[in-house]
């Protein structure tokens, strides 16, 4: 057998994976555009997965369809699965569970090695972070990704957010969303999407990686806000008083708390080298449409 061989065959044999980055999507089209153009160059398939219904049961439009244009860069990646079937009924939290683990449906082509994440649309990975998981990730690792948690404008840094892993003590001083996950395919198809990801926080067989990547959540204004809570799983929101525009806009200003932890409390921060080079590239754009608060 010559070197050259005997070479090839000691390279790790995950090298040759693919990574599949697997997620929900309902209307978040800026973060979709901000996670593709951070992940492109470490994923080989995007797995978008939309659905016909919302979680609280409304019809919605295909809203990826729609805007497909937008992202024309990234469509020979993009794997799109619309779930025309969601659960009927009043349990709102199965068809959050039937969306996410919809994303099996976009996996038909996965081998056992390949590397799957599985996060929300706005849980965006660190280009960096992904690719020396790639590098150096071993069969049967599990990684949660912590993010930085912004809520409200893609520069207001929430730093009041319960804190996951506390007995951890490489925990940061301001605590972290506990974003994407990032599992192995072989590990996967033993479960699902969902029952691995809803056990990220407590599960110590989960290795946390601190400041790997962003959560840009509650994105986009009042109306965003308002169909956001319209929508999604926690109906307990779904009240006249997280409707009302003045108590939103008093909340996304630090004037009242919007959530019940108070947890979209945050600071104001400069765009800066910490930020996604999307967002930074980009940053009149945002500023134009109210996602980023300028800084006297």
């Amino acid at each position: 057998m010559s070197i050259r061989w005997i070479a090839f065959l000691l390279i790790p044999f995950f090298l040759f994976a693919k990574v599949y980055d697997c997620f929900p999507f309902f209307n978040e089209v800026e973060q979709l555009k901000i996670r593709l153009s951070e992940l492109d160059d470490v994923v080989d398939v995007f797995v978008l997965v939309e659905a016909t219904k919302t979680f609280q049961g409304k019809d919605k439009e295909l809203l990826f369809e729609k805007n497909k244009q937008e992202f024309k860069p990234f469509l020979k990646k993009i794997v799109h699965v619309v779930v025309e079937d969601m659960p009927e009924g009043k349990n709102h939290w199965v068809r959050d569970y039937h969306q996410r683990n919809s994303i099996m449906r976009g996996l038909k082509d996965a081998k056992e090695n390949d590397l799957i994440l599985i996060g929300d649309v706005d849980e965006i990975p660190k280009n960096a972070v992904i690719a020396q998981i790639k590098k150096t990730g071993k069969m049967g690792e599990r990684y949660v990704l912590g993010n930085r948690y912004f809520w409200g404008y893609l520069n207001k840094w929430a730093q009041k957010i319960p804190r996951f892993r506390k007995w951890d003590k490489t925990n940061p001083e301001v605590p972290e969303w506990p974003g994407t996950i990032v599992v192995f395919f072989k590990d996967l198809k033993q479960h699902s999407p969902e029952a691995l990801r809803g056990i990220r926080k407590r599960d110590p067989s989960y290795k946390v990686i601190w400041n790997a990547g962003w959560h840009f959540s509650w994105q986009g204004g009042v109306d965003r806000i308002i169909t956001k809570v319209e929508s999604y799983a926690h109906t307990e929101y779904n009240n006249a008083w997280k409707k009302n525009p003045q108590n939103i806009k008093k909340s996304l200003e630090n004037k009242e708390p919007f959530l019940k932890d108070g947890s979209d409390e945050g600071l104001f921060v400069p765009i800066d080298d910490s930020f996604p080079k999307y967002i930074r590239d980009n940053q009149a754009y945002f500023e134009e449409l109210g996602w980023i608060k300028k800084i006297d």
